[in-house]
């Protein structure tokens, strides 16, 4: 039997040219998580002082922040809590948007529209809310 070729479409440039716009976006929003999430890397193995005088990792790796942090603020305990809500709510999740996810997929509609654009929209709180947990766990250290 014999391979057919695979034909490719030419580049539309005129298409890419007006998506271009889209592809910045999201450039710059990858960019920015690798870089938050590069400097809370860097951030956990600094000093307090290194994090707030904005020299990470001056005195060198410190291993300890996180010995200390495991003992002095029951991570372990925290990280069980964490395991069990996160099997129950995406246990949750999939039982109730499973279907849900059918029903918009096979039953196209405005309301079916209207939910996707919502979720897409909710998704991007999820940087706030870590933002926000990353300056409480800032704060916390701050008063030991």
């Amino acid at each position: 039997m014999a391979r057919e070729k695979k034909y490719r479409e030419p580049v539309n440039w005129k298409r890419e040219l007006r998506l271009a716009p889209g592809y910045l976006i999201l450039l710059l929003w990858i960019t920015f998580t690798f870089v938050l999430l590069g400097w809370v890397l860097l951030a956990s193995f600094s000093t307090t002082k290194e994090i707030f005088s904005n020299k990470l990792l001056a005195s060198g790796l410190h291993f300890e922040n996180y010995v200390k942090a495991w003992i002095n603020s029951d991570v372990a305990g925290i990280f069980r809590n964490s395991l069990i809500y996160s099997i129950i709510s995406c246990s949750l999740l999939i039982i109730i948007c499973a279907p849900a996810a059918y029903v918009c997929l096979f039953y196209p509609s405005y309301a079916a529209a209207a939910l996707s654009r919502v979720v897409c929209c909710g998704s991007l709180m999820v940087r706030r809310t870590y933002l926000y947990m990353q300056q409480c766990v800032v704060h916390d250290v701050s008063r030991r």
